[in-house]
């Protein structure tokens, strides 16, 4: 099963000996044989302006929609920018090495690929990540070192954490618990910015006026997202997700094709426009003009 991972050896052991400091990794020594949970494709919702953005893309149908957002007693609906970058999975392996995948694929981690900077960048975090991925969790995120259809130049980091999965409990935690979890063992990792702050209209028609009315958190240009996320969360656990994109997303994928087929741009990493996550403000943290 090795060969399905795209697989790095942390540069020192020190991520083995916390393995058999954690028992809950003791016990994914035994059980876990395979590759890391494969991330499930995100439903688009139904409605006036929804649309897929690619033709192998889920839509649910407006009665199902209408569920997801009604939600029930006790369901929190929170709302998230969706980011256009590479979805990504890390993992960390019984014998201590940090497993990165693409869409449950091996992720491609060579010179001149969409995630050449990432070996790096898993050098300058292996410990956080040993800390919060010893556990038995997968962290799911989208890297964002090629620009796909939206340009971000304003980024804090290459990559942003949008999904925390616990193997034990094969459960999704809630955003909350995922930023809890990211602010105890990896503070330095950014998760997706939460949009539209308090109780918002989450009707169809609600989500899409709040996307069409939101600036992106690491544009430059004062340009949208490129849609919304939204989560419907329980008991600190996620139990069902669906993504709002905007047509003009798949208008522009339309016109000028996939990414990967266009000459590839860079995005830019733009520390300086960013504060440092401080107490009590999770793994967000504020743009520095905000």
């Amino acid at each position: 099963n090795s060969g399905l991972f795209g697989c790095l050896q942390p540069p020192n052991c020190h991520i083995l000996s916390y393995r058999h400091t954690h028992p809950r990794t003791r016990r994914r020594e035994r059980d876990m044989s395979g590759p890391p949970t494969r991330f499930p494709r995100t439903p688009h919702l139904a409605g006036r302006g929804a649309a897929a953005a690619t033709s192998d893309d889920v839509v649910l149908s407006t009665r199902e929609s209408d569920l997801l957002l009604r939600g029930e007693d006790g369901d929190e609906v929170v709302v998230e920018e969706k980011v256009d970058g590479a979805n990504v999975g890390i993992s960390l392996t019984a014998n201590g090495q940090l497993c990165v995948t693409n869409r449950s694929h091996a992720a491609d981690l060579s010179h001149g690929r969409g995630l050449s900077k990432m070996p790096r960048w898993l050098e300058q975090h292996h410990g956080e990540l040993a800390a919060l991925l010893g556990g038995g969790f997968v962290l799911y995120g989208e890297w964002l070192q090629l620009k796909h259809t939206v340009p971000y130049l304003g980024l804090p980091d290459w990559f942003l954490a949008f999904d925390l999965f616990d193997t034990e409990r094969q459960v999704f935690l809630a955003a909350s618990a995922r930023d809890s979890a990211l602010r105890e063992h990896a503070p330095s990792l950014r998760s997706v910015p939460r949009v539209g702050a308090g109780a918002c209209d989450t009707s169809r028609e609600g989500l899409l006026a709040l996307l069409r009315s939101t600036e992106s958190a690491y544009r430059t240009d004062g340009g949208m997202p490129e849609g919304l996320v939204v989560r419907v969360e329980r008991g600190g656990v996620l139990r069902r997700r669906a993504k709002l994109v905007d047509p003009k997303f798949k208008q522009s994928v339309d016109a000028t094709g996939h990414w990967m087929h266009q000459h590839r741009t860079l995005n830019a990493v733009r520390p300086d426009l960013w504060q440092p996550p401080a107490a009590g403000e999770g793994a967000r943290g504020e743009g520095a003009g905000g």
